[in-house]
């Protein structure tokens, strides 16, 4: 057996993130994507499949945006865990008014094109830079990375099945 370099553990735990996400997002029906519903919860009393969607080109960006940084020194704390939900939800208003026209189809390829270029960002880092320790938030790039998409991936995935257990 094998072992995996940190990079290559990185990337199959970002594939599988991603897959679990797509294989749900591939689900969505066309006609009911923009169909909002209630949500039990603090976070959100109604979204749709679409809302769902717009969130994760926000993550996707944000963490493209952390991937490309390498979070070295006083920007550290940009990218902490609460630092990135709350840019999430002051975000996320604008991409939803930006996205509102797009159809599903749309939304899926701007996700997915997200979701590889993280992958292809990560692909171009050596071992070193994402075995780095980041000061302010205590893991490393790899782990940031891997942190938030498990992070957004596990959320959205949440939200998309009660979105479609919902009457």
């Amino acid at each position: 057996m094998t072992l995996l370099t940190p990079k290559q553990a990185l990337l199959r735990t970002l594939h599988a993130s991603h897959g679990r996400f797509q294989a749900a997002m591939m689900a969505i029906p066309s006609s009911r994507y923009r169909h909002a519903v209630a949500i039990p919860g603090p976070s959100r009393s109604h979204l749709s499949a679409a809302t769902v969607l717009v969130d994760m080109i926000v993550w996707n960006t944000m963490i493209l945006q952390l991937a490309n940084d390498g979070t070295t020194g006083p920007t550290a704390s940009f990218y902490g865990a609460a630092a990135m939900s709350n840019r999430v939800a002051r975000l996320s208003p604008a991409f939803q008014r930006r996205f509102a026209a797009d159809g599903l189809a749309d939304l899926i390829a701007l996700v997915q094109a997200g979701q590889q270029r993280i992958i292809d960002s990560v692909g171009q880092r050596c071992d070193a830079a994402l075995s780095r320790q980041v000061p302010a938030a205590a893991r490393t790039l790899g782990g940031l990375i891997e942190f938030h998409t498990a992070t957004a991936c596990s959320r959205a995935l949440s939200l998309l099945r009660r979105w479609q257990r919902a009457p």
